[in-house]
Order: structure tokens, then C-alpha cells, then sequence
């Protein structure tokens, strides 16, 4: 797949690492024909990785340097069959409902199992900055609190336990989530958890 292990080299040793080295800055995307057509956040959350692809409308060479400069805020909402990863850095606040039950099978559970964390214990993230669903212009990686990374955990297990889920139904449920929260500023006055990255 198009996802990559990737977890925090300070984190715990159990968890598995690697780098986001499918991408390249300057390069194209290698999965620009499956990007979402509109703007905003794609998070993927799968046992080869956590990735976000940002995809905003335009990206500067100010949005460029904003991205790599501005530290990252992290959140989760809850959501039936799923949660909402919430993110606010130097271009944007974003948000990206993800539910692992509509994903193929072998790629529905985190980079990790749960006897692996710790109290201690960061998951990190892969942000890929790319423009107008074409081209990679900044990569980054960030790693997020203990606490998010545990509430994760418990919302991921949670998706899974619950009823089967149909690509039609979990589209109901982000329109019922875009209905509640009209921006991922409002969102984000929602979250179970937050944290900045690298806290």
C-alpha cells in the first residue's frame, strides 16, 4: 500500500519505525489519481502508518515555510464508527474524519498493538504538504502526546467493535459531522483530547 510505518524514534521502543520516504518534496504524488477532490485533510490511520495528506486549494511559498516553521495542534473528536483527527498548523486548521471499518481488512489496526504502549508511549505522525492534489511541496514528522496517542487507541478499538459499516452509511455520518461542526475550528472546541506536537 501507499501507507508507511511511521512512529516517534523518542517513543516507545516497541513500536515499530520507518519514514514517509515514498514521498518527495518537489516530486508528484504518488497517489494523486486517489486524492479527494476537494481541499482539506485526508488522515489514514492503518498498520503500515499514520499518514495526513493536506491538501489545500493553494499553497504559497509562505504556506511552505509557515507549514515547516509553525509547531502543530493535534485533536480527536469522536464520531459513530469512527473519530476526527483535528489539526491546526502555519497554513490551516484542518480535520479529517477516518473510519477504519471501510478500509480493507489487513490494513484496518494501528502501527502498533495495544499491549506494545506504555504510559510513555508517542505515536507520531506523516504530514504531507501537497498542492492542488499534484505535487508534494513539504514533508513533516511529529510526534503527539501519550494521552492522545491512548485516546486514539481506545476510539480506533471502539470503531472496530462496532456494527459493520457501509461506505453509504459512513458518508451519513460525516455529513451529520460537517452538519455539527461547520468548521474544524468549532470542531476543535469538541475534542476528547488535544495536544501540540512534540508535547
Amino acid at each position: 500500500g501507499h501507507r508507511k510505518v511511521v512512529c516517534d524514534p523518542a517513543a516507545n521502543s516497541a513500536a515499530k519505525f520507518a519514514s514517509a520516504d515514498i514521498y518527495a518534496v518537489g516530486e508528484l504524488h504518488p497517489y494523486r489519481d486517489v486524492l479527494p477532490r476537494s481541499q482539506g485533510m485526508l488522515a489514514q490511520d492503518t498498520p503500515s502508518g499514520i499518514i495526513h495528506n493536506l491538501l489545500p486549494t493553494d499553497c504559497f511559498r509562505a504556506d511552505v515555510l509557515a507549514f515547516q516553521i509553525i509547531g502543530s495542534e493535534f485533536g480527536l473528536v469522536p464520531m459513530r464508527d469512527g473519530y476526527a483527527w483535528l489539526m491546526r498548523d502555519g497554513v490551516a486548521t484542518w480535520d479529517g474524519p477516518y473510519c477504519p471499518r471501510i478500509e480493507p481488512s489487513d490494513d484496518r489496526e494501528l502501527p502498533w498493538h495495544d499491549d506494545e504502549l506504555t504510559k510513555e508511549s508517542r505515536a507520531s505522525i506523516s504530514l504531507i504538504l501537497t498542492e492542488d492534489r499534484l505535487v508534494v511541496r513539504a514533508i513533516k514528522i511529529v510526534s503527539v502526546s501519550a494521552a492522545l496517542t491512548r485516546k486514539l487507541e481506545v476510539l480506533h478499538a471502539k470503531a472496530l467493535a462496532e456494527r459493520p459499516v457501509c461506505r453509504d452509511g459512513w458518508d451519513a455520518e460525516m455529513r451529520r459531522y460537517f452538519r455539527a461542526y461547520s468548521s474544524p475550528r468549532k470542531a476543535f472546541q469538541h475534542a476528547v483530547v488535544t495536544c501540540k506536537g512534540g508535547d
